[in-house]
């Protein structure tokens, strides 16, 4: 079976998944996520949605096609010499952030049964934060970065890529600023649906573009 049409599929059963849990799942269930606050009663009231345990599951089995979905990535745009330390980045940021991702899942569920036990939850939220809300932003930044510079120096992706390419890697960083300066949670929606956009764009070009070039040398 073609390894570019696999990783396009797992790109977007990916997408489709954080999209339906992590967007519209968690608006309908929970409301917008919090971040940066230290006010108990906000942290406590959004901690009290029992909905949060089963969308901290879903979380965690999305991770399964993303590291599917990124180690194609990398295999493909590795088979470039000339590109295969970007790929390889690529990957290794992408893992981190798989990693990160399932901590602040355990992170969130554990504060929301540690409140219903009666526990301070308090750190456990400032953990979550931390690491959701800036440790996971600053991976996604890395294998943005690193994967659209390996599509774009060993492969020929549509013009208007760079442009998204860049956009998504420099709102992620301003995500990842937002939680120390203070700004809005409301801050970070351009750059989670840029972000959605570019990884929309990998499984697009994965599927075609890359696929094309893996038929070519085959």
């Amino acid at each position: 079976m073609s390894t570019a049409r696999n990783t396009a599929r797992f790109g977007w059963l990916t997408l489709i998944g954080i999209i339906g849990f992590e967007a519209v799942g968690q608006a309908a269930l929970v409301g917008q996520p919090i971040a940066g606050s230290a006010n108990r009663t906000v942290i406590e009231s959004y901690l009290s949605h029992q909905a949060l345990l089963p969308l901290g599951l879903g979380t965690m089995v999305l991770i399964l096609p993303f590291v599917v979905f990124a180690t194609g990535l990398r295999d493909i745009l590795a088979s470039r010499p000339a590109v295969a330390l970007w790929a390889n980045a690529g990957l290794g940021f992408a893992l981190v952030a798989a990693a990160l991702l399932l901590v602040r899942s355990a992170l969130e569920m554990a504060a929301v049964r540690g409140l219903t036990a009666g526990s301070d939850i308090l750190p456990t939220f400032f953990a979550w934060d931390f690491t959701y809300n800036a440790a996971v932003y600053a991976m996604e930044a890395g294998y943005v970065i690193a994967f659209s510079t390996a599509v774009i120096a060993g492969f020929a992706p549509p013009r208007w890529f760079m442009a998204v390419a860049c956009l998504a890697a420099g709102l992620q960083v301003v995500n990842l600023a937002s939680l120390v300066t203070g700004l809005p949670v409301a801050v970070t929606v351009p750059g989670n649906i840029v972000f959605a956009v570019w990884f929309g764009t990998m499984a697009w070009l994965a599927g075609r573009s890359f696929g094309s070039t893996e038929g070519a040398r085959a």
